[in-house]
Order: C-alpha cells, then sequence, then structure tokens
C-alpha cells in the first residue's frame, strides 16, 4: 500500500447522533462512496474521525495515527486516496435565468471563489 496517502479533499463527515458517523467521499466515474463507523462497532477509528473532525481533518496522520487495517476500509471508500488522484474542482457557470423555474434561491448552494 502506498504510504504517501492523503485525504480526499471533497470528503465530509455528517455526525448521526453521537455513536455514529457517516462519511462520504466522491470517486471519480463511480460516484458518491460512503462509510458509516459505529463507536459499538469501531470504538478507535470513530474517536479519531469525531476527534479530528473537530480539530482539522488536516492534522490527520495517516501514517502514524490509522491502524493498517483502518488505511486499508478508508482506501477503498476513496477516503484516503494516493495524491496524484486528488481531483480538482470542476468549474462551472450558468445564469440564473437558465435555472428551472419551480427552484427557489434558497434550494440553490451558491458558491463564490
Amino acid at each position: 500500500m502506498n504510504r504517501d496517502l492523503v485525504l480526499n479533499p471533497f470528503l465530509r463527515v455528517n455526525f448521526e447522533g453521537a455513536e455514529k458517523i457517516l462519511i462520504t467521499a466522491p470517486k471519480p466515474h463511480s460516484g458518491l462512496q460512503k462509510l458509516e463507523i459505529s463507536k459499538s462497532d469501531d470504538s478507535n477509528l470513530f474517536d479519531l474521525i469525531a476527534d479530528f473532525a473537530q480539530t482539522g481533518l488536516g492534522f490527520l496522520n495517516v501514517e502514524k495515527d490509522l491502524s493498517n487495517r483502518e488505511r486499508e476500509l478508508l482506501c477503498e471508500r476513496e477516503i484516503l486516496i494516493e495524491p496524484d488522484k486528488v481531483q480538482q474542482k470542476p468549474l462551472f457557470a450558468c445564469f440564473l435565468t437558465d435555472v428551472d423555474a419551480h427552484l427557489t434561491m434558497s434550494s440553490i448552494l451558491i458558491h463564490f471563489s
């Protein structure tokens, strides 16, 4: 396994109550990958992700903080990826007048850069 793994920059961590975490990350040509981690099934990984979600996942040291099993699990779901597989955000633009009329402004998510 490649030791120079990085976190998928587009991953999302969602807490589902106090006992479950759902991590989602896009995988090109395969769609959204999901991994549910429960405190009862995998307390070490749950606690680790919960801690780093608060302080910043960028502080996670893949080599030191994760076991081989945890690295393999996160690689299978494209949460950890090789640096050369990091995708760039796709550029997309449209005029709001071109958006379907039944959408409301509150249902549209807009990112400015």
